[in-house]
């Protein structure tokens, strides 16, 4: 419960907070009298609570905007995010053109369309205007939001709570959700690692497609140890002690690295991919196989778990990302595939959390695994693809540092998707990354500061000549890259 005594000061200075902290948005996004700020709810776990406020246009909601704010249990904040319309998004709004009535009858007749007989039989139809913004930059279009309580027919009980989303202009069903299990959750987890930030915290989890399991659109949680955690009520808190906290870890870690990467402009298209914590005996690894990531839980000795570190479970997700944005295997006999898996998979975890340092919450003396921040030449990659790695994550590290996290991140994805390979049977190098890199700066930002990527590479001695690598490859020889 939040902390009332002395008054009710704890709810009562969390409150003026939350006042100003709604009012500084309405300044820095400039946003005009006719937007303004709803609460939604307020969603309290072990003292800690969170009050969440919907961002409305003409006092009608608009989908996916508005603003969190989160506090301890004597009122003091913890933290806040926020996600708000402004400028073109509200000076480009279409109003609806159906009335309430179609839209209930155009949105039960596409659920009959999409669903069939899984739809069930209808109990109750609730309408709700809403605004959505369909494409960036495009404007607020006028929405609804009908919700369908159904059931099965003969069966006196909810089969589901679904919410349709339907475009009030041209008519189209933009989605639907099934929220008979829709609720906010919490859980107690590390922000980055053990080491770094030893002190857990309680935190939303977002984006659960339901409140009573730990499953996203893009993943799953799998204790593969035992029965999976599930609440009904968005109890996701347990103390470290606990065997279930590694799989809350685990989902929070790659919620938040998922939502990052979505900055950077990635959507996973790939399949949801299962996440296994407690995997094997005192395993001290972690994996990607192309189809999961496992999370060993360590010997307790020199390895502590691997699911408690932020930055491992990001890193086996990066390599699902190099596979589905570029093709590349994690296990290479030739070229430099591994190792530009591996340099990639370091720069991302890296990147999301803005911190060259890897790994530093598994080894028991705090040492890290990898760094981020390394000066290693070109000709000292030797084969092993976590080593060599490290030559392509600290140029591009260097890079960053150089142009801004903003700029270069999305670089880093874009030359994935960019990437040729030059060599016999599709053998990847070091220098096909440069090349995909310097083609996504020209698209991404007119070749802007290239001369200055070059002389990072250069001082690294990368070979720069343009057809080196394409040249040795078609003499038929071993390039000397390798």
């Amino acid at each position: 419960m939040v902390n009332k005594s002395s008054g009710g000061q704890a709810l009562t200075r969390a409150n003026q907070v939350a006042a100003r902290f709604l009012e500084d948005l309405r300044v820095v996004y400039q946003l005009p009298d006719s937007s303004d700020f709803a609460r939604q709810e307020t969603k309290e776990a072990l003292g800690h609570f969170c009050m969440k406020f919907a961002q409305t246009f003409h006092s009608v909601e608009i989908l996916g905007s508005g603003a969190t704010i989160c506090f301890d249990p004597s009122g003091a904040e913890q933290d806040r995010s926020e996600e708000l319309c402004a400028g073109t998004c509200l000076d480009r709004a279409v109003g609806s053109l159906i009335t309430k009535d179609m839209a209930a009858e155009q949105a039960e007749r596409r659920m009959i369309e999409a669903l069939g007989s899984e739809f069930g039989q209808v109990v109750s139809v609730d309408v709700q205007e809403a605004w959505i913004e369909p494409m960036a930059g495009q404007g607020l279009v006028g929405s609804y939001l009908v919700h369908f309580d159904t059931k099965r027919q003969g069966s006196p009980f909810p089969e589901g709570k679904y919410i349709a989303f339907l475009d009030g202009v041209s008519g189209e069903l933009l989605g639907v959700e099934n929220r008979i299990f829709h609720n906010m959750a919490f859980g107690n987890v590390y922000l980055k690692d053990p080491a770094t930030t030893p002190t857990p915290q309680i935190m939303e989890l977002n984006h659960l497609l339901s409140v009573d399991q730990l499953a996203h659109i893009d993943f799953r949680v799998v204790n593969e140890d035992g029965e999976n955690v599930s609440s009904m009520d968005g109890d996701y808190i347990f103390g470290p002690e606990d065997p279930e906290f590694d799989e809350v870890q685990a989902y929070y870690s790659l919620d938040f690295a998922i939502s990052r990467m979505g900055d950077w402009g990635y959507m996973q298209t790939f399949p949801q991919i299962p996440i296994y914590v407690h995997f094997g005996e005192g395993m001290s690894n972690a994996f990607y196989d192309g189809m999961k990531i496992v999370l060993g839980d360590g010997d307790g000795e020199t390895y502590l778990s691997f699911a408690r570190d932020n930055t491992i479970l990001t890193h086996e997700y990066g390599h699902a990302v190099v596979d589905h944005l570029a093709g590349i295997r994690v296990i290479s006999e030739m070229g430099d595939g591994g190792a530009i898996h591996e340099g990639q998979a370091d720069y991302f975890a890296c990147a999301i959390y803005e911190d060259p340092v890897l790994g530093a919450g598994v080894i028991a003396d705090g040492t890290p695994l990898r760094r981020c921040d390394t000066f290693l030449p070109y000709d000292e990659k030797d084969g092993e693809s976590h080593f060599s790695g490290q030559v392509w994550s600290g140029a591009l590290w260097e890079i960053r540092t150089i142009l801004g996290g903003e700029r270069v991140d999305r670089l880093a994805l874009q030359a994935l998707i960019r990437l040729e390979s030059t060599g016999p049977f599709g053998t990847t190098y070091m220098m096909d990354m440069v090349d995909a890199l310097l083609s996504a700066n020209d698209a991404l930002y007119g070749g802007e500061d290239q001369e200055t990527i070059m002389e990072v590479f250069r001082l690294r001695d990368f070979p720069l000549e343009p057809s080196f690598v394409a040249a040795a490859a078609a003499d038929g020889v071993p390039s000397p890259i390798l």
